[in-house]
């Protein structure tokens, strides 16, 4: 149950990071911020993977990314009101999902202290 949480989580990752690579080119973007929002869609996803089947705590770097993102609103301009709300949902959800804690890191530390 503890292991469906985690691919919960970097799945729900995952799809985040392929909706806002698909919607760097469906929504009105400037050339400029459509690339940049494609090629942090497909870092997150790959962070989100590597969490899953790499190492667990890989998940927390789409954090940082989310951060980036959230930043990259204030360097260029949404051509449209829709894609900068857009690119908040994500950051937001995306962020949410990334700092979730996992029931194994609670395990894991709890049962470190008791031995």
């Amino acid at each position: 149950m503890k292991r469906g949480f985690a691919q919960t989580l970097g799945f729900a990752g995952a799809v985040l990071g392929a909706w806002l690579a698909i919607s760097a080119f469906a929504l009105p973007h400037a050339r400029g911020h459509a690339i940049h929002d494609a090629i942090l869609g497909l870092v997150i996803v790959a962070f989100a993977l590597g969490g899953i089947y790499v190492r667990r705590s890989l998940r927390h770097a789409n954090a940082v990314v989310a951060f980036g993102l959230a930043a990259s609103l204030l360097v260029f301009r949404p051509v449209a009101q829709v894609t900068a709300a857009n690119v908040l949902l994500v950051v937001i959800v995306l962020f949410c999902v990334a700092v979730v804690p996992a029931p194994w890191i609670a395990l894991a530390g709890r049962g470190a202290r008791e031995r």
